[in-house]
C-alpha cells in the first residue's frame, strides 16, 4: 500500500509501472474531498495536534495546479472513491471541527 499525494500521471506512473512489472493489480483510492474541505481539515489538524507541521497555501496551490484525476488508462484496475468518515476523540473536538475554521 502506498499512501501519498500523487497529483499527476507522472508521479503515479512510478507505482503503476512497478506493479505492472510484477503483474500485481493496482487499485487507486481517491478521497472525495474538495479543496475547501482539505484546507478545513488542515486547519483542524493545526489546532488539535501540536506535532502537525502546517502545510502552507503555496504547497497546496502547487498540488492543486498539478492535479489530474486518476483514470484506469494509467494502469489502475479500479478507482475507488472514498468518503470521509468523521471520528472524534471527544465532543469538544467534534464541535471545533464543525465550526467554520477558514479565514479565507
Amino acid at each position: 500500500m502506498i499512501d501519498n499525494t500523487n497529483p499527476d500521471v507522472e508521479s503515479r506512473s512510478r507505482y503503476t509501472a512497478l506493479a505492472k512489472s510484477y503483474k500485481i493489480p493496482v487499485r487507486c483510492f481517491l478521497m472525495n474531498t474538495s479543496y475547501k474541505q482539505a484546507r478545513h481539515n488542515e486547519k483542524y489538524r493545526q489546532l488539535t495536534n501540536s506535532k502537525h507541521t502546517p502545510i502552507n497555501d503555496m504547497v497546496v496551490n502547487m498540488y492543486k495546479s498539478k492535479y489530474l484525476e486518476p483514470s484506469c488508462e494509467e494502469g489502475f484496475t479500479q478507482i475507488v472513491r472514498v468518503n470521509s468518515v468523521l471520528d472524534f476523540p471527544d465532543e469538544s473536538s467534534k464541535r471545533l471541527y464543525l465550526r467554520y475554521l477558514l479565514e479565507k
